[in-house]
């Protein structure tokens, strides 16, 4: 019996001395395809492929968009992406990838064949726009080469809403009313519905019109003739039906009713805050004419905004109504309007145009009945800065080029005048021409876009920022700008956010130094538009200067060795010479290889008793793990007991580790094990904090296997997961041997590291 006890404790503990030099005795790496050595079975391995079938809904339901696509093979998540453009401004030729996209947040529901994810809307003006969509795949399995796939093609959706530009006859029939409408796209038809004063309700007039009509005709039964009427029309699809269009009035014509007020016109992008609807009073207007002046939007309801008796205005006098003026003067009536709906002054922000609808009414003597006239429409706008403002910027010979579109309105006599300034730096909430704005040039304005001289960069007159405003006669329009952000257009938007401090960041073209250290690197987005990038490091003060480029390498102040790090703040100058804010304090350290993390692993926080010769370890930790300090483990191991069990606490981060080593002599074989529960042994304890287990099992032969164990979750520094796992490791001739699988959270994909010798206990 001595005699057994005596090779299992030789073996045992020969075994765990030895096998924490992880001695490569087989060169054999498994085949991560699914080969006999290493399959794992519970998973599909991701390959980054691009979801296919992406398609949504266009025009289907009246709040949301459905986006379907198919499933990738091991993707365990999807991110949808999600972009817009006003349909006002949507063509065949939008182009998707000049848009800003946008991550959603959502519940992803699996289908018969693949998945959908419904896209629900939190603004009102959802309606107005056309959406892209675009699908990524997603993985966390370890056993994937990629975390995130490649990106779908891009499905285009819109919600189902009414048709636009909805009209109503009135009074140019005597026996019908006369509808139209733009037709929609992917619909299934229409209904027109009318509201029934009798029951105060919304009922239907006309149903099951067709998909591709874009009017309707209705006959009204005489006891209707001369009423006026309020109509809207609805768009049907597969699912549901829309909510109505604006609401407009429509009636026939009565013998007797007054004619359409003639000559009227609206002015139609020549004032900056105000609309002028004139038309010629009639001759029997006396008689005791009312008029009525009506205003609409493609999309919103008629709204009277004013009305009045053709003898409350005498020739050359003008009175107030609704916060309006309106004047008489050489027989023809002028309303200045100016107000919208309620009472809020129009607004140029938001480029319209507004149908006008006048008309009079008129009660002949001795009868009841009132007679509604024919009516006139005209649309009209406010004076509109031009749109589409694009700046082109050419950095070789650094020339700036400004390109607007003309808005809706009359151009004829219209002209479009550019300024610039010099970035003051302070954000301006509105534009002023007193800023430091100087006058460039003027363009008139033409049916095609207008593209201004190009202007060359002069460092001592510099332009950063520029406006437009159209201009007609002494009225200007308020400027072009972006109007999210309520700023003018920068030369070239150039941001802090367009450089990223790589800290621990793997990159395939830079080598690591002999420590295993890579160096910090920076990525830079449009690199063209920079003269240069500077880097304070603040330990000295000492300014840094770089050529831009996509990667730009701080080989000259990045640290040697693990653990380190440079205090630094990074800032960008502009090729026109813009100098961006600097970045907040970043402690910046380069990534390290496998190799070297799998030596620090182990050192730091695995068995440190075998680095105790090792400059790994500062003397403290060393001295810890020496024979004969008071560490039950190294004396444990020292003693090559066969029996122990107990937890030690790590000197940081409230962590601990618990050892145990158990012989069983009937068997002839042991099994040794270790648990690490948030340890650290440092007290910088972002240093490295490891969670994890292992059961090693060692035969009389001096083979055998991992028997139990969980992945090891590195965190701190460098992050990272490690398996230690019988798929791909075993005990061989008193030692493990084999890979180790690691994957740090460094960019890097997985990879297989062999298990090296760092030398051992004696």
């Amino acid at each position: 019996m001595r005699k057994y006890l005596f090779l299992i404790i030789t073996i045992l503990f020969a075994s765990l001395l030895s096998s924490c030099n992880y001695s490569v005795l087989s060169s054999s790496v498994p085949d991560y395809n699914g080969s006999a050595s290493f399959n794992p079975n519970a998973y599909e391995v991701f390959t980054g492929e691009a979801p296919k079938n992406v398609t949504a809904t266009q025009g289907i339901y009246s709040d949301y968009v459905l986006v379907y696509f198919d499933a990738v093979k091991g993707a365990e998540d999807y991110n949808i992406w999600a972009s817009r453009v006003l349909k006002s401004e949507y063509s065949e030729k939008t182009n998707p990838d000049e848009l800003s996209w946008l991550r959603l947040a959502g519940e992803i529901d699996e289908t018969d064949w693949g998945y959908s994810f419904r896209h629900k809307f939190s603004s009102n003006d959802y309606n107005d726009y056309v959406y892209f969509y675009r699908v990524v795949a997603k993985s966390n399995n370890f056993y994937s080469s990629v975390n995130l796939g490649t990106p779908s093609d891009v499905a285009t959706g819109w919600t189902l809403s009414a048709p636009s530009n909805f009209t109503a006859s009135q009074g140019a029939y005597t026996d019908r009313i006369n509808f139209t409408w733009d037709s929609s796209e992917n619909i299934k038809g229409y209904e027109i519905v009318y509201y029934d004063e009798t029951q105060s309700s919304w009922t239907t007039l006309a149903s099951g019109i067709s998909q591709t009509a874009n009017g309707y005709s209705y006959m009204l039964p005489k006891s209707q003739y001369g009423k006026e009427m309020q109509f809207a029309v609805r768009s049907i699809s597969s699912a549901e039906t829309s909510e109505q269009s604006g609401v407009r009035t429509g009636y026939t014509f009565v013998e007797g009713a007054p004619p359409a007020p003639e000559n009227l016109t609206v002015s139609n992008g020549h004032y900056a805050d105000k609309i002028l609807v004139s038309w010629t009073k009639d001759r029997n207007a006396d008689q005791g004419y009312t008029y009525y002046v009506k205003r609409s939007t493609a999309s919103s309801s008629e709204v009277e905004i004013v009305s009045f008796l053709s003898e409350e205005i005498t020739e050359g006098a003008s009175i107030q109504k609704n916060g309006r003026e309106i004047s008489l003067n050489d027989g023809v009536y002028t309303l200045t309007d100016t107000t919208t709906a309620d009472g809020s002054p129009l607004s140029p922000d938001k480029a319209e145009s507004y149908l006008y609808t006048v008309y009079a009414t008129y009660t002949p003597k001795d009868s009841e009945e009132t007679l509604v006239g024919i009516a006139s429409k005209k649309e009209g706008c406010l004076l509109l800065p031009p749109t589409n403002f694009t700046v082109s910027v050419n950095y070789e010979t650094k020339e700036t080029t400004i390109t607007v579109s003309p808005q809706i309105g009359d151009i004829e006599g219209l002209k479009y005048s550019l300024y610039g300034r010099s970035n003051s730096g302070e954000s301006k909430a509105r534009i002023a021409l007193d800023g430091g704005w100087e006058w460039i040039e003027d363009k008139a304005a033409t049916g095609e876009d207008v593209v201004f001289t190009p202007i060359k960069y002069n460092a001592a007159k510099p332009f950063h920022e520029f406006y437009v405003v159209a201009v007609r006669g002494e009225e200007s329009s308020i400027p072009s700008m972006d109007m999210d952000k309520a700023e003018p257009i920068p030369v070239d938007d150039i941001s802090i956010e367009n450089v990223s401090v790589n800290v621990n960041r793997f990159n395939k073209n830079l080598s690591a130094n002999e420590n295993g250290v890579y160096p910090v690197w920076l990525s830079l987005e449009e690199p063209e538009a920079f003269e240069r990038v500077e880097v304070v490091t603040l330990e000295d003060g000492e300014t840094h200067k770089y050529t831009p480029s996509a990667e730009i390498v701080l080989s000259d102040i990045s640290p040697s060795e693990p653990f380190e790090t440079v205090k630094i703040k990074v800032r960008l100058i502009g090729v026109f010479g813009q100098v961006t804010e600097y970045t907040e304090e970043i402690d910046a350290y380069g990534a390290l290889s496998s190799e070297k993390y799998i030596k620090l692993f182990e050192a730091f926080c695995l068995k440190p008793w075998e680095f105790r010769k090792s400059d790994m370890l500062p003397e403290d930790v060393k001295q810890k793990w020496t024979s004969g300090s008071g560490s039950s483990v190294a004396n444990a191991v020292a003693n090559e007991s066969t029996s122990a069990n107990f937890t030690v606490p790590s000197a940081y981060n409230s962590g601990e580790m618990t050892y145990n080593v158990s012989a069983n002599i009937a068997a002839m074989q042991g099994d040794i094990s270790f648990s690490y529960k948030n340890y650290s042994e440092f007290s910088d304890g972002r240093m490295m904090i490891v969670s994890g287990s292992y059961t090693m099992g060692v035969g009389m032969s001096g083979s055998g296997s991992i028997k139990r164990n969980t992945d090891f979750n590195v965190t701190g520094m460098y992050p990272a997961l490690i398996k230690i796992s019988s798929a791909y490791m075993s005990v061989s001739n008193k030692a493990f041997s084999g890979n180790y699988y690691i994957q740090q959270d460094n960019g890097n994909d997985y990879e297989l590291i062999r298990a090296t010798v760092n030398g051992g206990w004696k």
